[in-house]
Parts: structure tokens; sequence; C-alpha cells
């Protein structure tokens, strides 16, 4: 139920759902410590993935944002 009092309870798959929690918990950790390099290559990667899952979703625009938003990190 963690993810029920972190972020607002979504319907969308528990795999989604997990990548979801995990980018808003290294959001939150990332803005606390701008210079780590390890949570900022982490938060790019869930970046990543999210974009991935948009493409296989057909949801091209979603896609290339979340490719840039991995790209800037």
């Amino acid at each position: 139920d963690y993810g029920k009092t972190f972020m607002e309870f979504s319907d969308e798959s528990p795999a989604r759902q997990c990548i979801d929690v995990a980018q808003e918990a290294l959001r939150q950790v990332s803005d606390q410590a701008v210079e780590d390099y390890w949570i900022r290559l982490t938060l790019a990667q869930t970046y990543f993935l999210q974009a991935q899952q948009l493409e296989k979703e057909d949801r091209y625009s979603a896609a290339i944002e979340h490719y840039e938003l991995s790209r800037s990190e």
C-alpha cells in the first residue's frame, strides 16, 4: 500500500505503478542531491523505461517527451 499513500492511486498496470512510484521517489531525492550522479542516472533510466512503454502503446508524443527527459538527466 506504500504506492497508494505516496502517490495518488492509478488504474495502470502494477508494473507501471512501480515505475511511477520509483520515479517520484527519485525526483524528490534528486531535488535534494542535485550533484549525485547515480540518482540522476537512475532517474533517467525510469524516464527511458516509461518512454519505451509509451511507444509500445502508440503514444508517440508522450514517448518523445519522456525520451527527452531521459536525455536531459
